[in-house]
Protein backbone atom coordinates (compact mmCIF):
# COMPACT_ATOMS: atom_id res chain seq x y z
CA UNK A 1 0.00 0.00 0.00
CA UNK A 2 1.31 3.48 -1.15
CA UNK A 3 1.73 6.30 1.70
CA UNK A 4 -1.44 8.50 0.24
CA UNK A 5 -3.58 5.33 -0.07
CA UNK A 6 -3.69 5.22 3.94
CA UNK A 7 -6.10 8.05 3.05
CA UNK A 8 -8.72 5.99 2.18
CA UNK A 9 -11.57 5.50 4.63
CA UNK A 10 -12.21 1.75 4.63
CA UNK A 11 -15.31 1.02 6.64
CA UNK A 12 -18.05 0.51 4.14
CA UNK A 13 -15.99 0.63 1.45
CA UNK A 14 -17.67 -1.88 -1.08
CA UNK A 15 -15.60 -1.17 -4.00
CA UNK A 16 -12.51 0.60 -5.21
CA UNK A 17 -11.62 0.41 -9.14
CA UNK A 18 -8.37 1.44 -9.94
CA UNK A 19 -5.70 0.74 -11.97
CA UNK A 20 -2.65 -1.24 -11.18
CA UNK A 21 0.52 -1.37 -13.19
CA UNK A 22 0.86 -5.44 -14.33
CA UNK A 23 -1.97 -6.11 -13.47
CA UNK A 24 -5.16 -4.36 -15.07
CA UNK A 25 -5.85 -4.81 -19.06
CA UNK A 26 -8.81 -3.14 -21.13
CA UNK A 27 -11.33 -5.76 -20.22
CA UNK A 28 -9.45 -5.48 -16.79
CA UNK A 29 -9.83 -2.88 -13.78
CA UNK A 30 -9.15 -4.95 -9.98
CA UNK A 31 -11.22 -3.94 -7.37
CA UNK A 32 -9.20 -3.32 -3.94
CA UNK A 33 -11.52 -3.11 -1.25
CA UNK A 34 -11.00 -6.47 -0.27
CA UNK A 35 -14.49 -7.86 -1.74
CA UNK A 36 -13.34 -9.01 -5.13
CA UNK A 37 -16.17 -6.83 -7.19
CA UNK A 38 -13.36 -6.75 -10.17
CA UNK A 39 -14.78 -4.72 -13.17
CA UNK A 40 -14.79 -6.92 -16.22
CA UNK A 41 -15.22 -7.05 -20.02
CA UNK A 42 -14.09 -9.90 -22.70
CA UNK A 43 -15.82 -8.06 -25.57
CA UNK A 44 -15.17 -4.47 -27.41
CA UNK A 45 -13.73 -3.64 -23.95
CA UNK A 46 -12.65 0.16 -23.24
CA UNK A 47 -9.07 1.35 -24.22
CA UNK A 48 -6.14 1.30 -21.13
CA UNK A 49 -4.47 4.48 -21.88
CA UNK A 50 -1.59 6.17 -20.24
CA UNK A 51 -1.10 9.36 -19.45
CA UNK A 52 -4.62 10.67 -19.18
CA UNK A 53 -4.64 12.40 -16.21
CA UNK A 54 -1.53 13.38 -13.52
CA UNK A 55 0.63 10.89 -15.37
CA UNK A 56 -1.80 8.25 -14.39
CA UNK A 57 -3.62 5.44 -16.23
CA UNK A 58 -7.17 5.59 -17.13
CA UNK A 59 -9.53 3.70 -19.44
CA UNK A 60 -10.72 5.37 -23.16
CA UNK A 61 -14.82 4.76 -24.13
CA UNK A 62 -15.30 5.77 -27.67
CA UNK A 63 -18.96 5.99 -27.55
CA UNK A 64 -19.25 2.30 -28.57
CA UNK A 65 -16.76 0.20 -26.19
CA UNK A 66 -18.88 -2.46 -24.30
CA UNK A 67 -18.99 -1.26 -19.93
CA UNK A 68 -16.16 -2.75 -17.31
CA UNK A 69 -19.25 -4.23 -15.65
CA UNK A 70 -19.65 -6.94 -12.33
CA UNK A 71 -22.81 -8.80 -10.86
CA UNK A 72 -23.00 -8.71 -7.12
CA UNK A 73 -24.89 -10.29 -4.54
CA UNK A 74 -26.05 -6.41 -4.11
CA UNK A 75 -24.34 -3.19 -3.63
CA UNK A 76 -25.92 -1.03 -0.85
CA UNK A 77 -24.78 2.38 -2.22
CA UNK A 78 -25.08 5.51 -0.42
CA UNK A 79 -22.17 7.53 -1.49
CA UNK A 80 -19.79 7.20 -4.14
CA UNK A 81 -16.55 9.01 -5.28
CA UNK A 82 -15.82 8.83 -9.17
CA UNK A 83 -12.63 10.44 -11.33
CA UNK A 84 -14.18 10.65 -15.11
CA UNK A 85 -14.24 12.89 -18.31
CA UNK A 86 -16.70 12.98 -20.89
CA UNK A 87 -14.72 14.16 -24.50
CA UNK A 88 -17.75 16.07 -25.92
CA UNK A 89 -18.88 20.00 -25.09
CA UNK A 90 -22.48 18.21 -25.10
CA UNK A 91 -23.89 14.59 -24.50
CA UNK A 92 -25.09 13.71 -28.09
CA UNK A 93 -27.47 10.66 -26.08
CA UNK A 94 -28.02 9.95 -22.23
CA UNK A 95 -24.32 8.24 -22.41
CA UNK A 96 -24.36 6.65 -18.63
CA UNK A 97 -20.77 6.84 -16.52
CA UNK A 98 -22.09 4.50 -13.92
CA UNK A 99 -25.36 2.30 -13.52
CA UNK A 100 -26.32 -0.73 -11.91
CA UNK A 101 -29.71 -2.85 -11.99
CA UNK A 102 -31.10 -0.94 -9.23
CA UNK A 103 -31.11 1.96 -10.64
CA UNK A 104 -28.61 4.70 -12.61
CA UNK A 105 -26.22 7.09 -10.56
CA UNK A 106 -24.94 9.02 -13.30
CA UNK A 107 -26.18 9.39 -16.81
CA UNK A 108 -25.87 12.28 -19.25
CA UNK A 109 -28.64 14.13 -20.26
CA UNK A 110 -28.87 14.25 -24.28
CA UNK A 111 -28.13 18.22 -25.59
CA UNK A 112 -26.75 19.11 -22.62
CA UNK A 113 -23.87 19.76 -20.42
CA UNK A 114 -24.68 17.68 -17.64
CA UNK A 115 -25.67 14.77 -15.92
CA UNK A 116 -29.62 13.78 -16.18
CA UNK A 117 -32.40 14.36 -12.96
CA UNK A 118 -32.92 10.66 -12.24
CA UNK A 119 -35.46 10.99 -9.95
CA UNK A 120 -34.20 10.41 -6.34
CA UNK A 121 -34.62 13.84 -5.24
CA UNK A 122 -33.43 14.74 -1.90
CA UNK A 123 -31.85 11.59 -1.92
CA UNK A 124 -29.51 12.31 -4.46
CA UNK A 125 -26.36 14.93 -3.59
CA UNK A 126 -23.94 15.53 -6.50
CA UNK A 127 -20.50 17.81 -6.32
CA UNK A 128 -18.22 18.20 -8.73
CA UNK A 129 -14.87 19.22 -7.85
CA UNK A 130 -16.31 19.79 -4.24
CA UNK A 131 -18.81 21.92 -5.93
CA UNK A 132 -22.43 21.37 -4.95
CA UNK A 133 -25.33 21.56 -7.72
CA UNK A 134 -29.07 21.18 -7.84
CA UNK A 135 -30.22 18.31 -9.11
CA UNK A 136 -31.50 20.67 -12.35
CA UNK A 137 -28.07 21.73 -12.87
CA UNK A 138 -26.03 18.42 -12.92
CA UNK A 139 -22.58 19.78 -14.47
CA UNK A 140 -20.98 17.03 -15.94
CA UNK A 141 -16.82 16.89 -16.82
CA UNK A 142 -17.66 17.88 -20.16
CA UNK A 143 -14.80 18.49 -23.54
CA UNK A 144 -12.18 16.38 -21.92
CA UNK A 145 -11.59 18.01 -18.50
CA UNK A 146 -11.54 15.75 -15.74
CA UNK A 147 -13.95 16.18 -12.65
CA UNK A 148 -13.96 14.43 -9.46
CA UNK A 149 -17.33 13.49 -8.98
CA UNK A 150 -19.36 12.70 -5.69
CA UNK A 151 -22.85 11.46 -5.15
CA UNK A 152 -24.66 10.62 -2.05
CA UNK A 153 -27.64 9.02 -1.49
CA UNK A 154 -28.46 8.80 1.93
CA UNK A 155 -31.48 6.51 1.81
CA UNK A 156 -29.22 4.28 -0.86
CA UNK A 157 -29.90 2.51 -3.62
CA UNK A 158 -29.32 -1.03 -4.52
CA UNK A 159 -26.76 -2.07 -7.39
CA UNK A 160 -26.66 -5.73 -7.68
CA UNK A 161 -25.21 -5.12 -11.38
CA UNK A 162 -22.99 -2.58 -11.85
CA UNK A 163 -21.59 -1.05 -15.20
CA UNK A 164 -19.06 1.89 -15.75
CA UNK A 165 -19.44 2.89 -19.28
CA UNK A 166 -23.08 2.21 -20.06
CA UNK A 167 -26.86 2.39 -19.08
CA UNK A 168 -27.61 -1.04 -17.82
CA UNK A 169 -31.39 -0.09 -18.80
CA UNK A 170 -30.73 0.01 -22.10
CA UNK A 171 -31.26 -1.76 -25.65
CA UNK A 172 -28.85 0.27 -27.31
CA UNK A 173 -26.79 3.24 -27.21
CA UNK A 174 -26.24 4.86 -23.80
CA UNK A 175 -22.74 4.23 -23.80
CA UNK A 176 -19.87 6.40 -22.19
CA UNK A 177 -17.40 8.54 -24.50
CA UNK A 178 -14.41 9.94 -22.67
CA UNK A 179 -12.69 8.47 -20.15
CA UNK A 180 -12.73 7.07 -16.66
CA UNK A 181 -10.16 6.48 -14.38
CA UNK A 182 -11.00 5.99 -10.52
CA UNK A 183 -13.87 5.09 -8.30
CA UNK A 184 -14.75 4.28 -4.62
CA UNK A 185 -18.50 2.99 -3.25
CA UNK A 186 -19.86 2.64 0.15
CA UNK A 187 -22.46 1.69 1.92
CA UNK A 188 -22.64 4.27 4.40
CA UNK A 189 -22.09 8.20 3.95
CA UNK A 190 -19.21 9.63 5.13
CA UNK A 191 -18.23 12.47 7.48
CA UNK A 192 -16.77 15.31 6.50
CA UNK A 193 -13.21 14.69 7.78
CA UNK A 194 -13.56 11.21 5.63
CA UNK A 195 -14.63 13.36 2.50
CA UNK A 196 -11.47 15.91 3.17
CA UNK A 197 -8.84 12.91 2.63
CA UNK A 198 -10.29 11.67 -0.11
CA UNK A 199 -10.03 14.77 -1.77
CA UNK A 200 -6.62 14.91 -0.58
CA UNK A 201 -5.94 11.66 -1.78
CA UNK A 202 -7.44 12.57 -5.21
CA UNK A 203 -4.92 15.39 -5.04
CA UNK A 204 -1.96 14.01 -4.29
CA UNK A 205 -2.50 11.23 -6.62
CA UNK A 206 -3.78 12.88 -9.89
CA UNK A 207 -2.83 17.28 -9.00
CA UNK A 208 -6.87 17.39 -9.24
CA UNK A 209 -7.88 20.11 -7.01
CA UNK A 210 -11.14 21.34 -5.46
CA UNK A 211 -12.52 24.57 -6.39
CA UNK A 212 -15.23 26.74 -5.41
CA UNK A 213 -18.39 28.08 -7.56
CA UNK A 214 -16.59 30.68 -9.47
CA UNK A 215 -14.34 27.92 -10.52
CA UNK A 216 -11.16 28.92 -8.42
CA UNK A 217 -8.84 26.20 -7.13
CA UNK A 218 -8.92 25.46 -3.62
CA UNK A 219 -5.40 24.83 -2.10
CA UNK A 220 -5.76 21.29 -0.80
CA UNK A 221 -4.12 20.47 2.66
CA UNK A 222 -4.62 22.80 5.95
CA UNK A 223 -1.91 23.42 8.19
CA UNK A 224 -0.76 22.93 11.26
CA UNK A 225 -3.18 24.98 14.24
CA UNK A 226 -1.54 28.14 15.75
CA UNK A 227 -0.50 30.13 12.53
CA UNK A 228 0.73 33.35 12.29
CA UNK A 229 -1.95 35.69 10.00
CA UNK A 230 -1.86 39.27 9.63
CA UNK A 231 -4.17 41.81 8.66
CA UNK A 232 -2.88 45.06 7.08
CA UNK A 233 -3.30 48.08 4.78
CA UNK A 234 -1.22 50.32 2.74
CA UNK A 235 -1.25 53.79 4.66
CA UNK A 236 0.15 56.91 3.57
CA UNK A 237 1.01 59.04 6.71
CA UNK A 238 3.11 62.65 7.70
CA UNK A 239 3.66 64.68 10.79
CA UNK A 240 4.22 68.22 10.58
CA UNK A 241 6.75 70.43 12.41
CA UNK A 242 3.38 71.93 14.28
CA UNK A 243 3.16 68.19 15.83
CA UNK A 244 -0.30 68.29 13.15
CA UNK A 245 -0.13 64.51 11.84
CA UNK A 246 -2.14 63.43 8.43
CA UNK A 247 -2.51 59.85 7.15
CA UNK A 248 -5.06 58.29 4.53
CA UNK A 249 -5.69 54.67 3.47
CA UNK A 250 -4.25 53.53 0.29
CA UNK A 251 -5.56 50.08 0.56
CA UNK A 252 -8.33 47.82 1.78
CA UNK A 253 -7.44 45.78 4.62
CA UNK A 254 -5.69 43.06 3.40
CA UNK A 255 -5.17 39.23 4.94
CA UNK A 256 -1.23 37.61 5.39
CA UNK A 257 -0.84 33.96 5.59
CA UNK A 258 2.49 32.43 6.05
CA UNK A 259 1.15 28.58 7.06
CA UNK A 260 3.35 26.16 8.25
CA UNK A 261 3.12 22.12 7.60
CA UNK A 262 4.35 20.06 9.52
CA UNK A 263 5.45 16.37 9.78
CA UNK A 264 3.88 15.66 5.94
CA UNK A 265 4.44 13.10 3.87
CA UNK A 266 6.82 13.43 0.56
CA UNK A 267 3.70 13.25 -1.70
CA UNK A 268 1.97 16.24 0.00
CA UNK A 269 5.21 18.36 -0.13
CA UNK A 270 5.32 17.35 -3.81
CA UNK A 271 1.69 18.27 -4.75
CA UNK A 272 1.99 21.55 -2.40
CA UNK A 273 4.88 22.16 -4.97
CA UNK A 274 2.86 21.68 -8.38
CA UNK A 275 -0.40 23.52 -6.73
CA UNK A 276 2.34 26.34 -6.22
CA UNK A 277 3.67 26.43 -9.73
CA UNK A 278 0.71 26.16 -11.09
CA UNK A 279 -0.62 29.07 -9.67
CA UNK A 280 2.61 31.40 -9.17
CA UNK A 281 3.03 34.13 -9.66
CA UNK A 282 0.32 35.05 -12.32
CA UNK A 283 -2.87 33.36 -11.01
CA UNK A 284 -5.21 33.87 -7.63
CA UNK A 285 -6.19 30.87 -5.68
CA UNK A 286 -8.27 29.93 -3.14
CA UNK A 287 -7.23 29.63 0.70
CA UNK A 288 -10.22 27.77 2.81
CA UNK A 289 -9.21 28.46 6.49
CA UNK A 290 -10.95 25.60 8.51
CA UNK A 291 -10.21 27.23 12.04
CA UNK A 292 -13.15 28.98 11.70
CA UNK A 293 -16.78 27.70 11.52
CA UNK A 294 -18.35 27.49 9.23
CA UNK A 295 -15.06 28.01 7.27
CA UNK A 296 -14.08 31.46 6.20
CA UNK A 297 -12.52 31.38 1.80
CA UNK A 298 -10.24 34.24 0.61
CA UNK A 299 -8.40 35.02 -3.18
CA UNK A 300 -5.07 34.87 -2.36
CA UNK A 301 -1.57 35.27 -4.45
CA UNK A 302 1.63 33.61 -3.66
CA UNK A 303 4.23 36.06 -2.29
CA UNK A 304 6.73 32.84 -2.49
CA UNK A 305 7.70 29.64 -3.63
CA UNK A 306 7.12 26.19 -1.20
CA UNK A 307 10.06 26.32 1.55
CA UNK A 308 10.73 22.87 2.74
CA UNK A 309 12.82 21.14 5.56
CA UNK A 310 13.85 17.95 5.36
CA UNK A 311 13.44 16.13 9.35
CA UNK A 312 15.39 13.30 10.62
CA UNK A 313 12.78 10.42 9.62
CA UNK A 314 11.88 9.02 6.32
CA UNK A 315 9.18 10.39 4.55
CA UNK A 316 8.74 13.46 7.00
CA UNK A 317 9.05 17.20 5.53
CA UNK A 318 8.26 20.25 7.00
CA UNK A 319 7.23 23.12 4.14
CA UNK A 320 5.87 26.35 4.03
CA UNK A 321 5.32 29.73 2.29
CA UNK A 322 3.68 32.97 1.85
CA UNK A 323 0.69 34.73 0.46
CA UNK A 324 -1.59 37.28 0.31
CA UNK A 325 -5.24 38.30 0.04
CA UNK A 326 -5.81 40.37 -3.37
Amino acid sequence: MSAIEQWIPRSGLLAWHKYEAGVSTNGLCNDYSGNGLHLVQGTDPPTLTADVIGGRHGWYFDGSANPLSVTTASLATKHVFILASAEDAVFDDYRALLSGSGGNVLIGDDGFARFADTGYGANFIYRKNDVPFANASLAAPVDGVFGLLEVKLPSGISLPQLDVGWDVFATAGRKWKGHFVEQMIYNRVLSDTERHDIYEYYAMKYLLWKQNAAGSNIFPFQPNWGQPSSNNKRVLSSSAVSGAYKARSKSTIKKGIQPSFESRITEEYDTAVAFNDEHYPGSTFIWRDDSFSPSRESEMRFLSDVQMTRNEDFNDKDYNFQAIEV
